[in-house]
């Protein structure tokens, strides 16, 4: 099994209204090929956020977003 995670977020950050509102915090996930997620949280807790950056709606301000190619 490869070790590679499918997508990687690292150290992710995001903020809105000129910084005055920060979404995303450093945030790092990854996530295996066939794993199943879920995103929960009160709102404005930056779910939608990180689904547009993982992917591409989004470029974050700071940290990287990985994908990698499937087998």
């Amino acid at each position: 099994m490869n070790q590679t995670p499918l997508i990687a977020l690292d150290r992710v950050s995001q903020s809105f209204d000129e910084g005055r509102v920060v979404a995303l915090r450093e945030v790092s996930l990854r996530f295996a090929e066939g794993e199943s997620v879920a995103v929960f949280g009160p709102s404005g807790s930056g779910k939608s956020t990180i689904i547009h950056a993982l992917y591409g709606i989004r470029v974050p301000e700071a940290g990287s977003v990985t994908w990698r190619a499937r087998r």
